[in-house]
């Protein structure tokens, strides 16, 4: 189960524009958010499961440790959710470790894409694509 970093927002802050020189610095950064976001993806998903087995067979104090651990899990993945968000930048595909830059290319407002794996920033589209 992924988890979408848009559900825990209650407003973005206003985005910052990033020269593509500022957001090739910040990779080293921004790929370790992303894979702590996808590291606690996998735990709250993991969690999840386990309270559902675990209610299921009416192992009530287990099921409260595993919620208990549910929890916690949500937490951080929101607060690493939110160090991006403070960056300036967006996941825009969990699963793949995508991130956006909000950015200017030859006076047009454009989106600097990114993803895990790659070395530098490549490509970009426009907002809303």
């Amino acid at each position: 189960m992924m988890l979408s970093n848009t559900a825990h927002r209650a407003a973005a802050p206003s985005r910052r524009l990033f020269s593509l020189a500022r957001a090739n610095r910040s990779l080293p950064l921004v790929s370790r958010i992303v894979a702590d976001i996808q590291q606690a993806s996998g735990r709250v998903a993991d969690y999840q499961e386990e309270f559902e087995r675990l209610a299921e067979q009416q192992s009530l104090e287990q099921a409260d440790q595993a919620i208990m651990c549910l929890s916690r899990a949500r937490k951080e993945y929101r607060q690493f959710c939110t160090e991006l968000d403070q960056l300036g930048c967006s996941l825009s595909d969990e699963r793949a470790g995508a991130v956006d830059f909000p950015a200017v290319v030859d006076g047009k407002q454009v989106v600097l894409c990114w993803r895990m794996g790659e070395a530098q920033i490549s490509r970009w589209h426009d907002p809303g694509w």
